[in-house]
């Protein structure tokens, strides 16, 4: 078969081109420091990146939920914290009361901290954060208590329902809680009314109203405590989840790497194989270039 110049000229450019694009694709992948840089380039590696990068994506908005419901349960945890120590001086001044030994006007100390522990445990229970209220319940906007006109808490103004965010696919925490989980209980009247009924007991002296109201602080602090360690619990889960999402993105990214970045020793040697055998086209191209009349006679 007679191979004629013209077919030799476009076969030799045909190779120039080839190395030329082999050279310019690993020099990508040396300048750039990964080897799939488009699909074409690995279509199997490439849709494995796209499913690990969908899952880094799923879990890094679990971890800011997770954080941002870390901060707002800690805020949480302090407030109640708060709660119990009210609740404990509350009994502890109440006590004063116990018995025919107390004056008149030990009584009426007892009573008027009662009084400012009542304040302090409403402001506690309306605590707000970011201008949303954590014991409402479902109906962040308004306040769980209110004081009333006539000097008393009006009864709870939250909502049964509370608010859970998600930290992974099958794991939740209350970030809004019903106030009444802590103040009423399985009580037939809440803590503020109860506090109420044992400042009036302790004025008039009634021994088995401040027993009655004793006990009523007493199980409406057992419910703070109870409380505390559940949010406590809580804040461990996230702590522990943080870590295991943590774990698990880091496994994912090295993943896609694996799949995407070169193997820079490799490359950089499959740089060089393709500069020698883009130069080898071109340098038959130009001994091509050279032939004369006398090559062909």
């Amino acid at each position: 078969m007679r191979v004629t110049s013209n077919s030799e000229f476009l076969s030799t450019m045909a190779s120039i081109e080839r190395a030329a694009a082999e050279l310019a694709k690993v020099q990508g992948q040396v300048s750039s420091g990964r080897r799939v840089n488009a699909p074409s380039d690995d279509p199997a590696a490439a849709n494995r990146a796209i499913v690990e990068r969908a899952d880094i994506g799923a879990i890094d908005r679990y971890v800011r939920t997770a954080q941002s419901a870390a901060s707002r349960l800690a805020a949480v945890d302090s407030v109640v914290s708060d709660i119990v120590e009210r609740l404990t001086a509350a009994r502890a001044s109440a006590s004063v009361a116990i018995g025919t030994v107390a004056t008149a006007s030990q009584r009426e100390a007892a009573a008027k901290e009662l009084e400012a522990i009542a304040d302090a445990l409403l402001s506690d229970v309306n605590t707000s954060l970011r201008g949303t209220y954590v014991f409402s319940g479902a109906a962040v906007l308004g306040a769980p208590y209110v004081r009333l006109a006539d000097g008393t808490v009006s009864a709870y103004q939250g909502s049964a329902d509370t608010v859970s965010v998600d930290i992974d696919a099958q794991r939740s925490v209350r970030v809004a809680f019903d106030a009444r989980e802590i103040t009423v209980g399985a009580d037939a009247e809440d803590v503020f009314t109860c506090i109420s009924g044992l400042v009036t007991a302790i004025r008039s002296n009634d021994q088995a109203g401040i027993s009655s109201g004793i006990d009523g602080v007493g199980r409406a602090l057992d419910r703070a405590i109870a409380f505390q360690t559940g949010t406590g619990t809580d804040l461990a889960n996230i702590s522990d989840e943080t870590l295991r999402m943590g774990a698990l993105r880091r496994a994912a990214v090295t993943r896609v790497s694996q799949d995407e970045d070169a193997n820079m020793t490799e490359a950089v040697a499959k740089m060089a194989r393709a500069d020698t055998a883009y130069e080898a086209a071109l340098a038959a191209l130009g001994t091509r270039s050279r032939q004369t009349l006398l090559d062909y006679l």
